[in-house]
């Protein structure tokens, strides 16, 4: 275990991991503080959590960021739709096929929907999708996990991320109950 970061003692010489206090200003005078200040200034308030989510909800209705973000969405639904998955070996073919036969078979909801509800990132900045696999019975993948369906979080409903152990990645969220019937 390495040695804990102590603060230096006055009139005694810097050793290794010592913290040693600035003794005079470095770089720009009050660059810091008056950029500090700035930025304090200027922090919009409405895009602070949770009224964020209302905020966009609100920018959603002007027509011009409704008909540029719904453009996009349908750009991008229709690539996503006609998706085309290309193999290069026996094995990539039969890895291809498989996903193919998840894409056009789930058992809730279709591949399009997934696609629209997906398309939310345009609107949150992130879509929240649980992934429901399943055991088929049937079918030319009897007896092998496929997707049952994918279905869409409300994003507004998110209020935790759960991290791995490391803290490097996301493996999981909290929800509260959405309050939308």
């Amino acid at each position: 275990m390495a040695n804990p970061i102590k603060p230096r003692k006055p009139g005694r010489p810097v050793k290794d991991r010592e913290v040693v206090p600035l003794t005079r200003e470095v770089g720009q005078p009050l660059a810091g503080l008056t950029q500090q200040a700035l930025i304090q200034d200027s922090a919009d308030k409405d895009l602070a959590l949770p009224k964020r989510w209302c905020v966009f909800d609100r920018m959603d209705q002007d027509d011009a960021v409704f008909n540029a973000k719904y453009a996009t969405v349908i750009e991008c639904s229709q690539a996503l739709n006609n998706y085309r998955i290309k193999a290069e070996s026996k094995l990539g073919e039969t890895y291809a096929e498989f996903i193919r036969y998840n894409f056009q078979n789930f058992e809730s909801g279709t591949f399009y929907e997934f696609i629209n509800n997906a398309l939310l990132i345009l609107k949150y900045g992130f879509s929240p999708i649980n992934n429901v696999f399943q055991k088929r019975l049937y079918g030319p993948y009897a007896n092998t996990y496929c997707i049952h369906k994918l279905s869409p979080r409300d994003p507004r409903s998110v209020y935790a991320w759960l991290y791995d152990d490391n803290y490097r990645e996301v493996i999981g969220f909290a929800q509260h109950k959405n309050s939308k019937k």
